[in-house]
């Protein structure tokens, strides 16, 4: 089972397939730590090794990048959408267009944040909370 903290910075690592849909710059400064074998680039892969961060930080990190990466999305003409894309994806088949990498990484996104769900409630935490 992997701990809050590797699932919080493996979201934040997802978030850069979201940057990269959306054509936004972002820099991930711990992405050693939270890729997965599966989905990694070779930019993950060589990725130089940082120290662990803490929650709070991968916590402010998400917050200083997803309005960039928000933009980026809003930004995208529909018919960009329907573009073939060849981005490495751990999932095949999968339609293999922009879109199609954009609705398996919002599904990725929601099963990896159920999974912080049940470990609160297993902690004996409240519920996760969407604002606040």
């Amino acid at each position: 089972m992997n701990s809050i903290k590797w699932l919080a910075g493996h979201l934040l690592w997802a978030q850069y397939n979201l940057a990269i849909t959306g054509g936004v710059e972002i820099y991930l400064p711990w992405r050693d730590h939270f890729y997965t074998n599966a989905g990694a680039t070779d930019a993950d892969r060589n990725a130089g090794t940082s120290e662990m961060p803490t929650l709070q930080m991968i916590r402010d990190k998400w917050n200083e990048d997803t309005p960039q990466i928000r933009a980026g999305l809003e930004a995208l003409p529909d018919e960009a959408l329907n573009a073939v894309t060849n981005a490495k994806h751990p999932i095949s088949p999968f339609d293999n267009t922009l879109g199609g990498k954009w609705a398996f990484t919002n599904h990725h996104q929601a099963y990896t944040i159920g999974q912080i769900g049940i470990l609160r409630r297993g902690l004996g935490k409240d519920g996760m909370k969407y604002f606040g």
